[in-house]
């Protein structure tokens, strides 16, 4: 799947292709840039509750069940319902707002 993924890139967004390489190894920056998020569970957890307007209770039973804060997001936000569709996320977007962060 990756690598299919990677080949659309090439082939269709060629600016998105390092911000993804990036993405999928988790990390924001090459290691000799020295830049990390630093974000811990615990923050992500918060976001996780602010965005979905879930508590913090209901968060950790489902990441004791699921075991990954990223399914419970999806989980939560699967069962959340929008007055408007989100606009779809863009890896330059997602890659920009992280470096943000970092910052």
């Amino acid at each position: 799947m990756i690598c299919n993924m990677f080949r659309s890139l090439l082939a269709l967004s060629p600016e998105d292709v390092l911000p993804a390489v990036y993405l999928c190894t988790n990390k924001i920056a090459a290691d000799h840039e020295n830049v990390q998020l630093n974000i811990g569970g615990s923050l992500v957890a918060s976001a996780i509750e602010e965005a979905c307007g879930t508590n913090r209770a209901k968060i950790r039973e489902m990441y004791n069940t699921l075991g990954d804060l990223g399914d419970v997001a999806q989980e939560c936000r699967q069962t959340q319902s929008l007055l408007v569709p989100p606009s779809p996320l863009l890896i330059r977007d997602v890659y920009a707002a992280l470096r943000k962060v970092s910052v």
